[in-house]
C-alpha cells in the first residue's frame, strides 16, 4: 500500500475524525476571524462616536427640529423634542410652495449664505466613511461561522470528557 492509503486507514480509525478536523480547522482561523470582528466593530464604535460627539451635525439636526417645529405649529400640531428617522427622512421630502426646493434644500442654503460652518460635517467623521463600506452580510457571516465554530469545538470537548470519563470508570 501506498503512504496516502496507509493514511486513510489510520484515519478511518480515529473516532469522529471528521469533527475533530472540524474542530481543529476552526481553532486555526479563530485569531484571523476574531481580528476581523474587532476591526470591524472598533470602527463602528468609533464612527458612532463620531456621529454622537459631530458638533455641526447637531447643528443642522437642530435647525431641522426648529424648521420641523415651524412646520408642525403652522399646522396646529405640538412641539417635537426630538428627530426620529422617519421624520428626517420625510422632512428630506417636503417640498417648499414652489414645489422644487425641499427643506434641506433650503437649510443649506441658508447655513451657506450666513456662512455657518455646518455643511461639511463629514469631514469630521473619516470613520463613518469608512464604516459605510462594511458588509454587514458579511459581518454577520463571520459572526455565525465563529458562533457555530465554537460550538462544534465545545461538542468535541464534551463528548471527548464524557468517552474519557467512561474509559476511566472502566
Amino acid at each position: 500500500m501506498g503512504r496516502a492509503e496507509l493514511f486513510f486507514l489510520s484515519v478511518v480509525k480515529v473516532p469522529r475524525f471528521p469533527q475533530k478536523l472540524a474542530a481543529f480547522k476552526y481553532s486555526l482561523q479563530f485569531d484571523e476571524q476574531t481580528q476581523s470582528l474587532k476591526s470591524s466593530l472598533r470602527l463602528l464604535a468609533k464612527a458612532c462616536d463620531e456621529v454622537v460627539e459631530n458638533k455641526k451635525l447637531a447643528g443642522i439636526l437642530h435647525r431641522v427640529l426648529a424648521l420641523g417645529n415651524f412646520m408642525n405649529e403652522s399646522a396646529g400640531k405640538p412641539k417635537s423634542a426630538g428627530i426620529t428617522l422617519d421624520s428626517l427622512i420625510k422632512t428630506a421630502k417636503k417640498k417648499g410652495s414652489d414645489g422644487k426646493t425641499t427643506v434641506l434644500d433650503h437649510l443649506i442654503t441658508t447655513a451657506m449664505n450666513n456662512k455657518l460652518d455646518l455643511v461639511d460635517f463629514w469631514s469630521d467623521m473619516p470613520a463613518v466613511r469608512d464604516a459605510m463600506r462594511l458588509n454587514l452580510d458579511d459581518f454577520r457571516s463571520l459572526l455565525r461561522e465563529c458562533e457555530s465554530g465554537a460550538q462544534s469545538v465545545n461538542r468535541s470537548i464534551e463528548t471527548e470528557k464524557s468517552e474519557t470519563k467512561i474509559l476511566d470508570d472502566s
